[in-house]
């Protein structure tokens, strides 16, 4: 979708998408996602992420994440594939989804 409302977002994940993807996304990030779909992933853009995750920094306490998983959130936030964060932290792609 072109849209990155956070009101837009929103209301596509609450009616059962499973990721959020900019129109202009690359043909590339396109076949991942929908393949991860397809493998019950899920997947959204890089700046559709990072306004999900503004979103609960506002209205959620600060949670108690093991440093592990602060780090996959941050390069999640920076815009990184599981890919790029896996290969960063040494762990499977896998871990990284989860």
């Amino acid at each position: 979708m072109v849209y990155h409302d956070a009101h837009k977002v929103f209301d596509a994940l609450r009616a059962g998408a499973s990721g959020y993807l900019l129109k202009n996304a690359p043909l590339a990030e396109i076949k991942e996602t929908i393949e991860l779909a397809n493998a019950g992933g899920a997947s959204m853009s890089p700046p559709i992420a990072r306004k999900v995750m503004e979103y609960f920094a506002k209205t959620k306490p600060p949670s108690s994440l093991m440093a592990h998983e602060k780090e996959i959130v941050t390069g999640v936030v920076e815009g990184l594939s599981y890919k790029m964060i896996a290969a960063r932290l040494n762990i499977a792609p896998e871990t990284v989804r989860q």
